[in-house]
């Protein structure tokens, strides 16, 4: 008998295959307008979570498997939010003390049945821009190629990553990537 190994990307691979088990997960710092209630800011991760998981079930996941998020405030306070289904309410856990939030990180993570990897990306993406600027949020939308300027004159060139996902779907090609560092190296002149 073959040793196996429990955490080997084969069995994640094999679940994928059989179940079109799609996910996605998303960590960023979220700049609110000054003054924004603790309440706007839990209320904008709520309602992120649930335009997510719709538009997946939209794009054709047929099950939920789980749709969470955490948000942990500059002061060190913390809210937990879970959707396990499409018609329940979203779980909210509160450890809140502040009143108003200014900053604060949210790490997403959306897990649904029927939907592979990128659509679930896309459709997560899409329900951040249409969520954000209801509190004052602005997120800029992530592009190939697209280049960030940092305030010391250097610049950031994204790229997507070069998972087995993204290479085989062709998703990115050699010469995509090839083009991101030579650009990278051009810039860094």
């Amino acid at each position: 008998m073959t040793e196996l190994d429990e955490d080997d990307d084969l069995h994640l691979e094999m679940h994928r295959a059989v179940d079109e088990l799609g996910k996605f997960s998303l960590h960023m710092k979220v700049e609110f307008q000054k003054g924004t209630s603790a309440e706007k800011a839990v209320s904008f991760v709520e309602e992120l979570l649930i335009k997510a998981t719709d538009a997946c079930l939209h794009h054709g996941a047929d099950l939920v498997g789980h749709v969470k998020a955490f948000m942990m405030v500059e002061d060190g306070s913390t809210v937990g939010f879970s959707l396990i289904h499409q018609n329940m309410k979203v779980n909210i856990t509160k450890q809140l003390t502040a009143k108003t939030i200014e900053r604060a990180e949210v790490i997403v993570h959306v897990i649904v049945h029927g939907l592979w990897d990128p659509e679930v990306r896309e459709q997560t993406l899409e329900a951040l821009d249409e969520s954000g600027p209801s509190c004052g949020i602005r997120q800029s939308a992530f592009a190939h190629g697209a280049e960030l300027p940092l305030p010391d004159g250097r610049f950031i060139v994204c790229s997507y990553h070069p998972s087995q996902q993204n290479t085989f779907t062709r998703r990115l090609t050699r010469e995509m990537l090839l083009g991101v560092f030579l650009r990278a190296a051009e810039l860094a002149r």
